[in-house]
């Protein structure tokens, strides 16, 4: 009798370490499509080549045959114009990205979301904040590292052959002072007076669908997407 095929999951994957961890634990068990979120232009250029290094190391343990990156640049613009939302824009942001992940799913038949999400870890990451971030998410959302401390998630990437020293972390949209005790309501008038899901919408037509991981030239593929959206 054969094996039944692994049902598909959208794992969000960033260019540090939590993300791919979380993607390669829950690829044991699901066919994992990873998605990227190009911020550019408000992280630096050497953080995208460090998000495609990681990218490529976790292709050759997790076996998924494409990846996608979505253009989020324009979606942080959005939020950063407006001074009095600044503060939200770290909770903001993570809702965006469940409801594009949340419409990849649809769209690949995937039964869920992974995210690389550690409780208190950072200012987004907060119980109160994962309330506001997946409240409307009609999805699971799966956390396989939320409850693991730093230093478990650095052994644990070592063990697994996905440890780098090196990592991205150069939003330059992050806020001086990330609220950490978001009330959802608040998020949701926030997503419709900036009309998010129309722009999330109009950007879908704009993703970028990348299955060939030996191209030497990839890193020059993706900086040329991002300079020219």
């Amino acid at each position: 009798m054969s094996e039944a095929p692994k049902r598909k999951v959208i794992a969000l994957i960033s260019g540090g370490i939590d993300s791919p961890l979380a993607a390669l634990v829950f690829s044991k068990r699901a066919q994992i499509i990873p998605l990227h979120f190009s911020h550019f232009p408000l992280y630096c250029e050497s953080s995208f080549i460090l998000a495609v290094d990681i990218i490529k190391k976790l292709q050759k343990l997790a076996k998924f045959d494409k990846i996608t990156v979505f253009p989020f640049g324009e979606i942080l613009r959005s939020v950063v114009r407006v001074k009095e939302y600044r503060h939200y824009l770290c909770v903001v942001c993570r809702r965006t990205m469940l409801m594009i992940a949340e419409k990849l799913c649809e769209q690949e038949n995937a039964i869920g979301i992974v995210t690389g999400e550690v409780l208190g870890q950072k200012a987004s990451q907060t119980l109160d904040n994962f309330y506001a971030i997946t409240k409307g998410v009609k999805v699971p959302i799966y956390r396989p590292l939320l409850g693991l401390d730093k230093s478990e998630i650095i052994e644990m990437a070592q063990k697994m052959g996905i440890w780098e020293e090196k990592h991205v972390g150069c939003c330059t949209a992050t806020p001086t002072n990330p609220t950490t005790r978001a009330i959802p309501e608040r998020i949701d008038e926030i997503v419709e007076s900036l009309n998010l899901k129309q722009l999330i919408n109009k950007l879908f037509s704009n993703l970028l669908i990348l299955n060939d991981f030996e191209d030497r030239d990839l890193e020059l593929r993706l900086l040329n997407y991002i300079y020219n959206l």
